[in-house]
């Protein structure tokens, strides 16, 4: 893939990402923090990229669809109305499109942000460059989870953009890490 494709996502400690359709905590830096890294470019020029699941998009507050700053685009098998959003069939579809004419010299980097199926598809297919992973230590009831085990073909790397300290708010505490594909 020409384009830089990384993953976003935060997980509590019993690996759920999502409850009923949403996050299940409220935690508004962790969601600056994820604004912040999906829409940083190093050219002005360029915007980035959020590839998301239908259900993810469905989740979304109204007023934050598409999310702005960036291309939206929603994998979903059936044809639906997206105002502000690219549809696409399938994560081929997406990958395929972004790294056509169209958008190569528009968008400079490609963020899966979810849901549990687009993610396990990517890191099965070994399609993340990166992945910016935020670990929320402490169990959360969920019924949706990500079951990967990131210590396998990636490693732990620093980024001067994400803050290395324990964060804590609401009496949660959650931690940001980086891992980066083995070559």
């Amino acid at each position: 893939m020409g384009i830089p494709c990384n993953m976003i996502a935060a997980m509590c400690s019993n690996n759920g990402i999502g409850y009923k359709g949403n996050l299940p905590w409220k935690l508004k830096k962790e969601l600056e923090y994820f604004a912040r890294i999906t829409k940083e470019v190093s050219n002005p020029k360029m915007k980035n990229a959020v590839i998301m699941g239908r259900k993810t998009w469905d989740s979304l507050p109204r007023n934050w669809k598409p999310l702005p700053g960036r291309y939206n685009f929603v994998l979903s098998r059936h044809a639906i109305d997206l105002p502000g959003a690219i549809l696409c069939s399938s994560l081929d579809n997406v990958i395929q499109k972004i790294n056509s004419p169209e958008f190569t010299n528009k968008i400079e980097t490609a963020w899966l942000i979810g849901g549990s199926q687009i993610y396990e598809a990517a890191l099965n297919r070994n399609m993340c460059d990166r992945v910016y992973l935020t670990r929320i230590l402490k169990e959360f009831e969920c019924d949706c989870f990500i079951n990967f085990d990131f210590s396998k073909g990636y490693k732990e790397i620093s980024d001067e953009r994400v803050p290395k300290e324990v964060q804590e708010e609401d009496e949660v505490k959650f931690v940001f890490y980086v891992y980066e594909k083995i070559q």
